[in-house]
């Protein structure tokens, strides 16, 4: 007699950790941001819920943006779901690459692809969650007012085990 045993991986995560963790990821695998500035900036800044969204760019040598990379972080979902007693979550390593949620490396590698095709650089930028005034926000994050961009066209996706972030990526059309 044959016995057939399924083995599934799992990690588990407090939800904020999870959450950086995702950020992080995002930001160091499609810019050149600085450990120094994901401490200050994104590590303080998500551990407080003074961040909504972070973008990442993607512009060409004349500043032209051609993509943008999303992550969205509903606060009202995330404080939903610790109040439900939801404080960590369970992912499943053999599905989840490097730590990584499915969409979020899948957003990546096709963010990443684009940048290198049209030979592009890139930028991030976040926005405002919290109730500190815009100037008390910039100070406390060391960060400056940058200026929006805009787009007709993209898409996003939640991520199934960690409801409360949201990636999605915008692309220009040649």
């Amino acid at each position: 007699m044959t016995t057939t045993y399924t083995y599934t991986a799992t990690r588990t995560y407090t939800r904020i950790e999870l959450l950086k963790t995702q950020v992080r990821i995002a930001l160091r695998r499609t810019t050149n941001i600085s450990p120094e500035t994901l401490a200050s900036t994104f590590d303080k800044g998500l551990n407080k819920h003074l961040i909504s969204k972070v973008l990442i760019y993607a512009v060409d040598n004349q500043n032209r943006c051609k993509a943008q990379l999303i992550l969205e972080i509903d606060w009202d979902e995330y404080n939903l779901q610790i109040s439900r007693g939801r404080i960590t979550v369970v992912v499943d390593s053999n599905k989840w690459k490097d730590d990584t949620a499915i969409e979020l490396d899948e957003v990546i590698s096709l963010f990443n692809r684009y940048v290198a095709t049209y030979s592009l650089t890139t930028k991030w930028q976040v926005y405002k969650a919290g109730n500190l005034s815009y100037e008390s926000w910039l100070k406390e994050l060391g960060l400056v007012k940058g200026d929006d961009i805009k787009w007709e066209r993209g898409w996003s996706s939640p991520i199934p085990e960690l409801p409360e972030l949201r990636v999605g990526c915008y692309l220009a059309e040649d």
